[in-house]
């Protein structure tokens, strides 16, 4: 279906990124020279995948067809991860500004600046009505919880684990 192709696309872009932003922390850990502040923005740059405005255009309609279908299906769970998984990608458009003062000079070649804007794919669809629905973040805060609970039980296996091999030791 449509939405298992959307759902393969993007994590697949998350885990590219993920894996780049693990090499680059191998590569600073491994030379110290550059500074931290350096290290950040260099993940940053890495962390956002920039796509041309058309396959943006395409990628926000298909995510919408997929919340479309999250709606009727009240599937909030996999309307909140697409929501998460767009996280990484933009577009930049042009955008012209103009102030009021040279709005009234027709003539004057210098009545708009063009500047690149850049548009996030979470931005265009956090709008969608699905996400002003209170049961939506209600199924988000059980999943956290749910989440925290498996973390918190690994941890307390992981350390028994460790001390039994202290005891083992002695």
């Amino acid at each position: 279906s449509a939405q298992r192709y959307l759902f393969s696309v993007l994590i697949s872009s998350v885990q590219r990124r993920k894996a780049r932003s693990q090499q680059q922390q191998e590569a600073g850990d491994s030379s110290k020279k550059i500074k931290d502040s350096q290290m950040r923005a260099m993940a940053t740059q890495q962390s956002v995948s920039r796509l041309e405005p058309s396959a943006f255009e395409c990628i926000v309609r298909m995510c919408y067809a997929v919340l479309e279908a999250c709606t009727e299906e009240q599937n909030y769970e996999s309307a909140y991860r697409l929501l998460t998984f767009t996280g990484g990608f933009c577009t930049t458009v042009a955008s012209s500004s103009s102030t009021a003062y040279n709005n009234n000079i027709s003539n004057n070649p210098q009545s708009t600046q063009s500047d690149q804007k850049t548009i996030y794919m979470t931005e265009r669809i956090s709008i969608h009505p699905i996400f002003a629905d209170l049961r939506l973040w209600e199924r988000v805060l059980l999943l956290h919880q749910q989440d925290q609970q498996n973390n918190e039980r690994k941890d307390d296996a992981n350390s028994s684990d460790n001390n039994e091999d202290v005891d083992e030791d002695e």
